[in-house]
Protein backbone atom coordinates (compact mmCIF):
# COMPACT_ATOMS: atom_id res chain seq x y z
CA UNK A 1 0.00 0.00 0.00
CA UNK A 2 1.22 3.50 -0.77
CA UNK A 3 2.69 5.31 2.20
CA UNK A 4 0.07 7.59 3.75
CA UNK A 5 0.87 11.23 4.33
CA UNK A 6 -0.06 11.43 7.99
CA UNK A 7 1.49 12.75 11.17
CA UNK A 8 3.60 9.72 12.07
CA UNK A 9 4.56 11.25 15.42
CA UNK A 10 1.04 10.73 16.74
CA UNK A 11 0.29 7.16 17.85
CA UNK A 12 -3.49 6.64 18.17
CA UNK A 13 -2.95 3.31 19.95
CA UNK A 14 -1.05 5.01 22.79
CA UNK A 15 -3.97 7.36 23.41
CA UNK A 16 -6.72 4.76 23.60
CA UNK A 17 -8.29 4.31 27.02
CA UNK A 18 -9.97 0.91 27.34
CA UNK A 19 -10.95 -0.01 30.89
CA UNK A 20 -11.08 -3.77 30.33
CA UNK A 21 -9.00 -4.40 27.23
CA UNK A 22 -8.99 -7.71 25.35
CA UNK A 23 -5.95 -9.94 25.10
CA UNK A 24 -5.02 -11.49 21.76
CA UNK A 25 -6.53 -14.80 22.88
CA UNK A 26 -9.80 -13.15 23.91
CA UNK A 27 -9.96 -11.44 20.51
CA UNK A 28 -9.43 -14.84 18.88
CA UNK A 29 -12.19 -16.66 20.80
CA UNK A 30 -14.71 -13.85 20.25
CA UNK A 31 -14.02 -13.63 16.51
CA UNK A 32 -14.10 -17.41 16.09
CA UNK A 33 -17.43 -17.56 17.88
CA UNK A 34 -18.90 -14.67 15.95
CA UNK A 35 -17.67 -15.93 12.58
CA UNK A 36 -18.43 -19.66 12.93
CA UNK A 37 -22.06 -20.50 13.55
CA UNK A 38 -24.54 -22.84 11.94
CA UNK A 39 -23.47 -21.51 8.53
CA UNK A 40 -20.44 -23.79 8.48
CA UNK A 41 -22.80 -26.79 8.34
CA UNK A 42 -24.45 -25.36 5.20
CA UNK A 43 -21.18 -25.24 3.26
CA UNK A 44 -21.16 -28.90 2.08
CA UNK A 45 -24.44 -28.38 0.21
CA UNK A 46 -22.84 -25.48 -1.71
CA UNK A 47 -20.10 -27.86 -2.88
CA UNK A 48 -22.80 -29.82 -4.74
CA UNK A 49 -23.04 -26.83 -7.08
CA UNK A 50 -19.29 -26.29 -7.54
CA UNK A 51 -17.48 -29.59 -7.01
CA UNK A 52 -14.69 -30.28 -4.53
CA UNK A 53 -11.79 -28.42 -6.14
CA UNK A 54 -13.77 -25.42 -7.42
CA UNK A 55 -15.47 -25.04 -4.04
CA UNK A 56 -12.17 -25.18 -2.19
CA UNK A 57 -10.70 -22.54 -4.51
CA UNK A 58 -13.72 -20.21 -4.16
CA UNK A 59 -13.71 -20.41 -0.35
CA UNK A 60 -9.94 -19.86 -0.19
CA UNK A 61 -10.10 -16.93 -2.62
CA UNK A 62 -13.04 -15.33 -0.80
CA UNK A 63 -11.22 -15.71 2.51
CA UNK A 64 -8.09 -13.98 1.17
CA UNK A 65 -10.07 -11.08 -0.34
CA UNK A 66 -12.09 -10.54 2.84
CA UNK A 67 -9.01 -10.68 5.10
CA UNK A 68 -7.29 -8.14 2.85
CA UNK A 69 -10.30 -5.81 3.05
CA UNK A 70 -10.57 -6.14 6.83
CA UNK A 71 -6.91 -5.17 7.17
CA UNK A 72 -7.44 -2.34 4.70
CA UNK A 73 -10.27 -0.85 6.75
CA UNK A 74 -8.23 -0.76 9.95
CA UNK A 75 -5.18 0.66 8.15
CA UNK A 76 -7.27 3.53 6.78
CA UNK A 77 -8.98 4.03 10.15
CA UNK A 78 -5.59 4.37 11.83
CA UNK A 79 -4.29 6.69 9.08
CA UNK A 80 -7.28 8.95 9.65
CA UNK A 81 -6.81 8.79 13.42
CA UNK A 82 -3.21 10.01 12.97
CA UNK A 83 -4.33 12.80 10.65
CA UNK A 84 -6.98 13.98 13.11
CA UNK A 85 -4.86 13.18 16.20
CA UNK A 86 -7.65 11.16 17.83
CA UNK A 87 -7.39 7.69 19.44
CA UNK A 88 -9.99 5.99 17.25
CA UNK A 89 -11.90 6.50 14.01
CA UNK A 90 -14.85 4.19 13.33
CA UNK A 91 -15.59 2.43 10.03
CA UNK A 92 -18.36 4.89 9.22
CA UNK A 93 -16.23 7.91 10.09
CA UNK A 94 -13.32 6.62 7.99
CA UNK A 95 -15.67 6.13 5.03
CA UNK A 96 -17.07 9.65 5.44
CA UNK A 97 -13.61 11.27 5.61
CA UNK A 98 -12.37 9.22 2.64
CA UNK A 99 -15.34 10.21 0.47
CA UNK A 100 -14.79 13.86 1.37
CA UNK A 101 -11.25 13.62 -0.03
CA UNK A 102 -12.09 11.35 -2.97
CA UNK A 103 -13.16 12.03 -6.57
CA UNK A 104 -15.68 14.84 -6.96
CA UNK A 105 -18.59 12.63 -8.07
CA UNK A 106 -18.37 10.63 -4.81
CA UNK A 107 -18.13 13.56 -2.40
CA UNK A 108 -21.92 14.20 -2.19
CA UNK A 109 -22.21 10.72 -0.59
CA UNK A 110 -19.96 11.65 2.34
CA UNK A 111 -22.60 13.25 4.63
CA UNK A 112 -24.89 10.19 4.58
CA UNK A 113 -22.23 7.45 4.52
CA UNK A 114 -21.65 7.39 8.29
CA UNK A 115 -25.36 7.05 9.03
CA UNK A 116 -25.89 4.40 6.33
CA UNK A 117 -23.04 2.23 7.61
CA UNK A 118 -24.14 2.49 11.25
CA UNK A 119 -27.76 1.71 10.36
CA UNK A 120 -26.82 -1.27 8.19
CA UNK A 121 -24.44 -2.76 10.77
CA UNK A 122 -27.03 -2.34 13.54
CA UNK A 123 -29.82 -3.82 11.41
CA UNK A 124 -27.70 -6.74 10.26
CA UNK A 125 -26.51 -7.79 13.72
CA UNK A 126 -29.92 -7.25 15.35
CA UNK A 127 -31.35 -9.32 12.50
CA UNK A 128 -28.82 -12.04 13.26
CA UNK A 129 -29.96 -11.99 16.89
CA UNK A 130 -33.58 -12.41 15.76
CA UNK A 131 -32.61 -15.43 13.65
CA UNK A 132 -30.69 -16.83 16.64
CA UNK A 133 -33.75 -16.46 18.88
CA UNK A 134 -35.84 -18.44 16.39
CA UNK A 135 -33.10 -21.08 15.95
CA UNK A 136 -32.71 -21.74 19.68
CA UNK A 137 -36.46 -21.88 20.31
CA UNK A 138 -37.07 -24.20 17.34
CA UNK A 139 -34.37 -26.67 18.41
CA UNK A 140 -35.31 -26.62 22.10
CA UNK A 141 -38.92 -27.28 21.09
CA UNK A 142 -37.92 -30.30 18.99
CA UNK A 143 -35.93 -31.79 21.87
CA UNK A 144 -38.65 -31.21 24.47
CA UNK A 145 -41.37 -32.43 22.10
CA UNK A 146 -39.51 -35.74 21.88
CA UNK A 147 -38.77 -36.29 25.56
CA UNK A 148 -40.66 -33.93 27.89
CA UNK A 149 -43.53 -31.61 26.89
CA UNK A 150 -45.13 -30.05 23.81
CA UNK A 151 -45.08 -26.26 23.79
CA UNK A 152 -45.53 -23.70 21.03
CA UNK A 153 -42.29 -22.31 19.57
CA UNK A 154 -43.32 -18.79 20.60
CA UNK A 155 -43.74 -19.92 24.21
CA UNK A 156 -40.17 -21.20 24.13
CA UNK A 157 -38.99 -17.80 22.91
CA UNK A 158 -40.68 -16.17 25.90
CA UNK A 159 -39.03 -18.71 28.22
CA UNK A 160 -35.59 -18.20 26.68
CA UNK A 161 -35.78 -14.38 26.58
CA UNK A 162 -35.15 -13.68 30.32
CA UNK A 163 -32.05 -15.90 30.28
CA UNK A 164 -30.76 -14.08 27.20
CA UNK A 165 -31.39 -10.79 28.99
CA UNK A 166 -29.34 -11.98 31.95
CA UNK A 167 -26.46 -13.02 29.69
CA UNK A 168 -26.54 -9.63 28.01
CA UNK A 169 -26.20 -7.86 31.35
CA UNK A 170 -22.48 -8.54 30.87
CA UNK A 171 -21.28 -5.11 29.77
CA UNK A 172 -17.69 -5.85 28.74
CA UNK A 173 -16.28 -8.08 26.02
CA UNK A 174 -13.44 -9.09 28.32
CA UNK A 175 -15.85 -10.52 30.90
CA UNK A 176 -17.82 -12.14 28.06
CA UNK A 177 -14.68 -13.93 26.79
CA UNK A 178 -15.15 -17.06 29.00
CA UNK A 179 -18.66 -17.41 27.54
CA UNK A 180 -17.23 -17.35 24.01
CA UNK A 181 -14.53 -19.83 25.03
CA UNK A 182 -17.16 -22.23 26.38
CA UNK A 183 -19.29 -21.73 23.26
CA UNK A 184 -16.30 -22.56 21.05
CA UNK A 185 -15.62 -25.76 23.02
CA UNK A 186 -19.26 -26.83 22.69
CA UNK A 187 -19.32 -25.91 19.00
CA UNK A 188 -16.23 -27.95 18.18
CA UNK A 189 -17.67 -30.85 20.17
CA UNK A 190 -20.80 -30.72 18.00
CA UNK A 191 -18.76 -30.46 14.80
CA UNK A 192 -16.59 -33.34 16.02
CA UNK A 193 -19.64 -35.57 16.50
CA UNK A 194 -20.91 -34.74 13.01
CA UNK A 195 -17.49 -35.30 11.43
CA UNK A 196 -17.28 -38.71 13.15
CA UNK A 197 -20.25 -39.78 11.02
CA UNK A 198 -18.71 -38.09 7.98
CA UNK A 199 -15.47 -40.07 8.21
CA UNK A 200 -17.22 -43.45 8.56
CA UNK A 201 -16.71 -45.30 5.25
CA UNK A 202 -15.56 -42.16 3.45
CA UNK A 203 -15.66 -42.67 -0.35
CA UNK A 204 -12.86 -41.71 -2.74
CA UNK A 205 -12.53 -38.58 -4.86
CA UNK A 206 -13.51 -40.52 -7.99
CA UNK A 207 -17.07 -40.77 -6.66
CA UNK A 208 -17.61 -37.00 -6.50
CA UNK A 209 -17.61 -34.02 -8.87
CA UNK A 210 -14.35 -32.06 -8.77
CA UNK A 211 -15.57 -29.09 -10.80
CA UNK A 212 -18.87 -28.04 -12.35
CA UNK A 213 -19.87 -25.33 -14.80
CA UNK A 214 -19.09 -21.81 -13.50
CA UNK A 215 -22.78 -21.01 -14.03
CA UNK A 216 -23.44 -23.11 -10.91
CA UNK A 217 -21.01 -21.23 -8.67
CA UNK A 218 -22.90 -18.03 -7.71
CA UNK A 219 -24.63 -19.60 -4.69
CA UNK A 220 -21.26 -20.33 -3.07
CA UNK A 221 -20.07 -16.78 -3.85
CA UNK A 222 -22.91 -15.42 -1.74
CA UNK A 223 -22.61 -18.03 1.00
CA UNK A 224 -18.85 -17.53 1.28
CA UNK A 225 -19.24 -13.76 1.65
CA UNK A 226 -21.92 -14.29 4.30
CA UNK A 227 -19.96 -16.87 6.30
CA UNK A 228 -16.49 -15.32 6.14
CA UNK A 229 -17.25 -11.63 6.78
CA UNK A 230 -17.37 -10.76 10.50
CA UNK A 231 -16.24 -7.22 9.61
CA UNK A 232 -18.20 -5.21 12.18
CA UNK A 233 -17.39 -7.65 14.98
CA UNK A 234 -13.67 -7.65 14.10
CA UNK A 235 -13.57 -3.83 14.10
CA UNK A 236 -15.42 -3.66 17.42
CA UNK A 237 -13.00 -6.16 18.93
CA UNK A 238 -9.99 -4.28 17.54
CA UNK A 239 -11.14 -1.09 19.26
CA UNK A 240 -11.14 -2.98 22.58
CA UNK A 241 -7.73 -4.67 22.23
CA UNK A 242 -4.97 -4.24 24.78
CA UNK A 243 -2.35 -4.45 22.01
CA UNK A 244 -4.11 -3.24 18.82
CA UNK A 245 -0.82 -3.28 16.92
CA UNK A 246 -1.09 -7.08 17.01
CA UNK A 247 -4.27 -6.93 14.93
CA UNK A 248 -2.55 -6.74 11.52
CA UNK A 249 0.59 -8.23 10.02
CA UNK A 250 1.30 -11.66 8.57
CA UNK A 251 1.08 -13.31 11.99
CA UNK A 252 -1.42 -10.81 13.39
CA UNK A 253 -4.38 -12.02 15.38
CA UNK A 254 -6.83 -11.16 12.57
CA UNK A 255 -4.94 -13.26 10.01
CA UNK A 256 -4.66 -16.20 12.39
CA UNK A 257 -8.34 -16.00 13.35
CA UNK A 258 -9.67 -15.65 9.81
CA UNK A 259 -7.36 -18.32 8.39
CA UNK A 260 -8.68 -20.68 11.07
CA UNK A 261 -12.28 -19.74 10.18
CA UNK A 262 -11.65 -20.23 6.45
CA UNK A 263 -9.88 -23.57 6.91
CA UNK A 264 -12.66 -24.86 9.16
CA UNK A 265 -15.29 -23.98 6.54
CA UNK A 266 -13.23 -25.68 3.81
CA UNK A 267 -12.66 -28.77 5.97
CA UNK A 268 -16.34 -29.27 6.81
CA UNK A 269 -17.50 -28.45 3.27
CA UNK A 270 -14.96 -30.68 1.52
CA UNK A 271 -15.41 -33.81 3.61
CA UNK A 272 -19.15 -33.27 4.12
CA UNK A 273 -19.76 -33.27 0.37
CA UNK A 274 -17.21 -36.06 -0.17
CA UNK A 275 -19.19 -38.22 2.26
CA UNK A 276 -22.77 -37.55 1.15
CA UNK A 277 -22.40 -36.30 -2.43
CA UNK A 278 -25.72 -35.40 -4.04
CA UNK A 279 -27.52 -36.49 -0.86
CA UNK A 280 -25.94 -33.65 1.14
CA UNK A 281 -28.73 -31.70 2.85
CA UNK A 282 -29.10 -27.99 3.65
CA UNK A 283 -27.34 -28.50 6.99
CA UNK A 284 -24.82 -31.29 7.46
CA UNK A 285 -26.41 -32.14 10.81
CA UNK A 286 -29.55 -33.23 8.91
CA UNK A 287 -27.57 -36.07 7.30
CA UNK A 288 -27.31 -37.70 10.73
CA UNK A 289 -30.28 -40.07 11.35
CA UNK A 290 -32.82 -37.64 12.84
CA UNK A 291 -34.47 -40.19 15.12
CA UNK A 292 -31.18 -41.00 16.87
CA UNK A 293 -30.12 -39.68 20.26
CA UNK A 294 -26.98 -38.29 18.60
CA UNK A 295 -29.07 -35.95 16.44
CA UNK A 296 -30.76 -34.57 19.55
CA UNK A 297 -27.42 -34.15 21.30
CA UNK A 298 -26.03 -32.18 18.35
CA UNK A 299 -29.21 -30.10 18.25
CA UNK A 300 -28.87 -29.36 21.96
CA UNK A 301 -25.18 -28.47 21.66
CA UNK A 302 -25.82 -26.04 18.82
CA UNK A 303 -28.74 -24.49 20.67
CA UNK A 304 -26.41 -23.76 23.60
CA UNK A 305 -23.76 -22.37 21.24
CA UNK A 306 -26.16 -20.02 19.45
CA UNK A 307 -27.71 -18.94 22.75
CA UNK A 308 -24.26 -17.79 23.91
CA UNK A 309 -23.27 -16.37 20.53
CA UNK A 310 -26.29 -14.06 20.64
CA UNK A 311 -24.45 -11.93 23.22
CA UNK A 312 -21.36 -11.56 21.00
CA UNK A 313 -23.39 -10.56 17.92
CA UNK A 314 -25.56 -8.27 20.05
CA UNK A 315 -22.57 -6.27 21.26
CA UNK A 316 -22.03 -4.69 17.81
CA UNK A 317 -25.43 -2.90 17.54
CA UNK A 318 -25.35 -2.16 21.27
CA UNK A 319 -21.95 -0.49 20.86
CA UNK A 320 -23.25 1.63 17.96
CA UNK A 321 -26.63 2.57 19.45
CA UNK A 322 -25.46 3.17 23.02
CA UNK A 323 -21.86 4.35 22.90
CA UNK A 324 -22.07 6.41 19.70
CA UNK A 325 -25.60 7.83 19.77
CA UNK A 326 -27.25 7.46 23.20
CA UNK A 327 -24.58 7.73 25.90
CA UNK A 328 -23.25 11.18 24.82
CA UNK A 329 -26.75 12.62 25.40
CA UNK A 330 -27.21 11.08 28.87
CA UNK A 331 -26.23 13.32 31.79
CA UNK A 332 -27.34 11.24 34.79
CA UNK A 333 -28.33 7.70 35.78
CA UNK A 334 -26.03 6.51 33.00
CA UNK A 335 -25.72 2.90 34.19
CA UNK A 336 -29.47 2.51 34.68
CA UNK A 337 -30.28 3.94 31.26
CA UNK A 338 -27.54 1.76 29.75
CA UNK A 339 -29.28 -1.38 31.05
CA UNK A 340 -32.71 -0.09 29.99
CA UNK A 341 -31.47 0.49 26.43
CA UNK A 342 -29.77 -2.91 26.28
CA UNK A 343 -32.71 -4.87 27.71
CA UNK A 344 -35.12 -3.02 25.42
CA UNK A 345 -33.04 -4.06 22.42
CA UNK A 346 -33.13 -7.71 23.52
CA UNK A 347 -36.91 -7.55 24.02
CA UNK A 348 -37.37 -6.01 20.56
CA UNK A 349 -35.42 -8.83 18.86
CA UNK A 350 -37.53 -11.49 20.59
CA UNK A 351 -40.79 -9.58 19.97
CA UNK A 352 -40.03 -9.39 16.24
CA UNK A 353 -39.06 -13.09 16.19
CA UNK A 354 -42.37 -13.99 17.85
CA UNK A 355 -44.58 -11.59 15.92
CA UNK A 356 -43.37 -11.99 12.32
CA UNK A 357 -43.19 -15.68 11.23
CA UNK A 358 -41.24 -15.18 7.98
CA UNK A 359 -38.99 -12.36 9.19
CA UNK A 360 -35.91 -14.61 9.00
CA UNK A 361 -36.39 -15.04 5.25
CA UNK A 362 -36.30 -11.30 4.63
CA UNK A 363 -33.48 -10.70 7.10
CA UNK A 364 -31.37 -13.04 4.97
CA UNK A 365 -31.55 -10.33 2.29
CA UNK A 366 -29.86 -7.93 4.74
CA UNK A 367 -27.19 -10.58 5.23
CA UNK A 368 -26.75 -10.94 1.48
CA UNK A 369 -25.72 -7.28 1.36
CA UNK A 370 -22.78 -8.11 3.60
CA UNK A 371 -20.52 -7.99 0.55
CA UNK A 372 -21.05 -4.21 0.52
CA UNK A 373 -19.50 -3.80 3.96
CA UNK A 374 -16.81 -6.45 3.64
CA UNK A 375 -15.49 -5.91 0.08
CA UNK A 376 -17.18 -3.13 -1.93
CA UNK A 377 -17.03 -0.30 0.62
CA UNK A 378 -13.42 -1.01 1.69
CA UNK A 379 -12.31 -0.86 -1.97
CA UNK A 380 -14.14 2.45 -2.50
CA UNK A 381 -12.71 3.78 0.77
CA UNK A 382 -9.17 2.90 -0.31
CA UNK A 383 -9.62 4.52 -3.75
CA UNK A 384 -10.82 7.74 -2.09
CA UNK A 385 -8.31 7.71 0.78
CA UNK A 386 -5.29 7.62 -1.54
CA UNK A 387 -6.81 9.94 -4.17
CA UNK A 388 -5.46 11.51 -6.33
CA UNK A 389 -1.76 10.67 -6.49
CA UNK A 390 -0.85 8.13 -3.81
CA UNK A 391 -1.56 4.93 -5.74
CA UNK A 392 2.07 3.83 -6.07
CA UNK A 393 4.08 3.20 -9.26
CA UNK A 394 1.91 2.84 -12.38
CA UNK A 395 -1.11 3.32 -10.07
CA UNK A 396 -0.82 -0.33 -9.06
CA UNK A 397 -2.87 0.12 -5.89
CA UNK A 398 -5.67 1.84 -7.79
CA UNK A 399 -5.91 -1.11 -10.20
CA UNK A 400 -5.82 -3.48 -7.25
CA UNK A 401 -8.70 -1.65 -5.56
CA UNK A 402 -10.72 -1.61 -8.81
CA UNK A 403 -10.20 -5.38 -9.16
CA UNK A 404 -11.33 -5.91 -5.54
CA UNK A 405 -14.35 -3.67 -6.17
CA UNK A 406 -15.39 -5.71 -9.22
CA UNK A 407 -14.96 -8.98 -7.31
CA UNK A 408 -17.02 -7.57 -4.46
CA UNK A 409 -19.82 -6.54 -6.82
CA UNK A 410 -19.87 -10.04 -8.36
CA UNK A 411 -20.09 -11.64 -4.91
CA UNK A 412 -22.75 -9.12 -3.87
CA UNK A 413 -24.94 -9.68 -6.93
CA UNK A 414 -24.62 -13.47 -6.69
CA UNK A 415 -25.49 -13.45 -3.00
CA UNK A 416 -28.47 -11.14 -3.48
CA UNK A 417 -29.93 -13.10 -6.40
CA UNK A 418 -29.48 -16.40 -4.54
CA UNK A 419 -31.18 -14.89 -1.50
CA UNK A 420 -34.15 -13.59 -3.51
CA UNK A 421 -34.61 -17.05 -5.04
CA UNK A 422 -34.57 -18.59 -1.54
CA UNK A 423 -37.15 -16.04 -0.35
CA UNK A 424 -39.41 -16.92 -3.29
CA UNK A 425 -39.29 -20.66 -2.61
CA UNK A 426 -39.57 -20.06 1.14
CA UNK A 427 -42.78 -18.09 0.62
CA UNK A 428 -44.11 -20.81 -1.69
CA UNK A 429 -43.46 -23.46 0.95
CA UNK A 430 -44.97 -21.34 3.73
CA UNK A 431 -48.23 -20.79 1.84
CA UNK A 432 -48.37 -24.46 0.82
CA UNK A 433 -47.88 -25.59 4.44
CA UNK A 434 -50.47 -23.06 5.60
CA UNK A 435 -52.99 -24.32 3.06
CA UNK A 436 -52.31 -27.90 4.16
CA UNK A 437 -52.83 -26.98 7.82
CA UNK A 438 -49.27 -27.84 8.81
CA UNK A 439 -48.70 -24.48 10.56
CA UNK A 440 -49.88 -23.60 14.04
Amino acid sequence: MAAPTTDEDYDPFAHREVAKALSNFQFFVHLMKGAVGTGVLAMPECFKDTGLFAGTFILSFAGLIIIHCMLLIVQIQNDRARMLKVPLVTYGQAMKFALEDGPGFLRPLAPVSLFIIDVYLSAYHLGTCIVYAVFVAKNVKQIFDEYVIHLDERIWMLIIMPFEMLLNCIRDLKILAPVSTLANIIMFTGIGIIMYYVFLDLPGLDDRKLMTSPLNWPKLFGTATFSLSPVALALTLESQMKHPKNYGGWCGVLNLSMIAVTLLNIFVAFFGYLKYGEETLASLSLNIPQDSIVAHIVRGLYSAVIFMTYAVQFYVPYDIIWHRYSEPKVTRCTLLIDYIVKMSMVVVTFALAIGIPLLGLFLSLVGALRGLMSIVFPAIMSICHYYPDRYGPMKIYLWKDIAVLIIGLVFLICGTVSCIVNIYFGLQKYHADKAAGKLD
